[in-house]
């Protein structure tokens, strides 16, 4: 159970990453 919480924290970390690279325009595409 512990692995597969590390597993979502790592994906959501990785997302954070990603959105924050991204443009204004993308991330407000996301967020709606």
């Amino acid at each position: 159970m512990q692995d597969l919480v590390s597993i979502i924290e790592h994906a959501f970390d990785k997302r954070k990453e990603i959105k924050i690279q991204e443009s204004p325009e993308v991330r407000n595409a996301v967020a709606r």
